[in-house]
């Protein structure tokens, strides 16, 4: 059993035990909760920048009452991510509130280094699923403030691309990532320098291509002049150990209907055969009868349905 110890001045709060599966059973983990304050205001800080501005004030005051603040916590848990918010004037968000608060954090920080996973929950059962700049920016300061993470999960959050990005560069060490119904590249652009990149849980998401002709060429097993396009081509790791897209979808941009029931089976072999050499473990749709097919070039993976 996992024990999670919250930080005493949030709500207790246990992230799911999912996050923790690697550690070893009676780990006890300290985890700073971040939640909205019952409190109108933050001691010490300025109401003028808003709740984000808040939060990092606030983590800044607890760095410098108590040095060893940074090393205390290992898990991070956020709710309601989407309330944190800069203080909008006119009903406009401004590109400078969030570059003053980045330049702010790399200048004097806080930067949390303990802290190595980090998950987001809700405390109702609504999912966030719209793309917004406020929301993104969110997510953004939470990659400043904790460059140590090694796993994410994002599960039925709507992450944009230049999202996941900066978190791989801003999180130099980050190996773990979870998503569940989220728009992917065809060619995983979002991992272009996910170097790290272990393990990879897609489940339940799609798969984006704006051409139908592109969506073909993921499925061309034959001609070698598409012989580099296949699932998450873009993705930089060569140390990828555990991939999941069970009940993935395919999206084809500009087709009148334009969700495909599923990820051709083709296109899940294509990526077996060019997936990288560390690849052991993959769970997808693929049939008993294709998993023998692949099973013969890539014996080492362990296929789960």
């Amino acid at each position: 059993m996992n024990v999670a110890c919250t930080s005493k001045r949030i709500n207790n709060f246990v992230p799911r035990a999912t996050t923790y599966e690697d550690r070893a059973a009676g780990t006890i983990i300290r985890v700073l909760h971040m939640g909205r304050s019952t409190h109108t205001q933050y001691e010490g800080t300025d109401r003028k920048r808003g709740r984000l501005g808040q939060l990092v004030n606030h983590l800044q005051r607890r760095i410098m009452n108590n040095p060893n603040f940074c090393h205390q916590y290992q898990h991070a848990s956020m709710e309601d991510y989407q309330e944190f918010r800069f203080n909008i004037k006119g009903g406009q968000i401004s590109s400078k509130q969030y570059k003053a608060l980045v330049h702010a954090i790399q200048t004097s920080g806080p930067k949390i280094v303990g802290i190595t996973s980090l998950d987001f929950c809700s405390s109702t059962t609504a999912t966030t699923s719209f793309y917004s700049k406020e929301k993104s920016y969110v997510l953004k300061i939470i990659s400043y403030l904790l460059p140590s993470l090694r796993e994410v999960d994002f599960t039925n959050m709507f992450v944009g691309h230049d999202v996941v990005e900066l978190f791989f560069e801003n999180c130099s060490c980050l190996e773990k990532l979870t998503f569940k119904n989220k728009f992917f590249a065809f060619g995983g652009s979002e991992f272009k320098v996910a170097k790290n990149l272990k393990q990879l849980y897609m489940d339940d998401s799609h798969f984006c291509t704006d051409e139908r002709n592109n969506c073909d060429a993921y499925s061309n097993l034959e001609n070698e002049v598409v012989s580099n396009e296949f699932l998450l081509h873009d993705c930089s790791s060569k140390v990828l150990e555990r991939v999941s897209m069970r009940n993935a979808k395919m999206y084809v941009n500009g087709r009148k209907t334009p969700l495909i029931p599923a990820i051709p089976q083709k296109a899940l072999m294509k990526f077996i055969l060019n997936a990288p050499r560390t690849l052991r473990w993959f769970r997808s749709d693929l049939t008993p009868e294709n998993i023998k097919i692949v099973q013969h070039e890539r014996p080492d993976i362990e296929f789960v349905s």
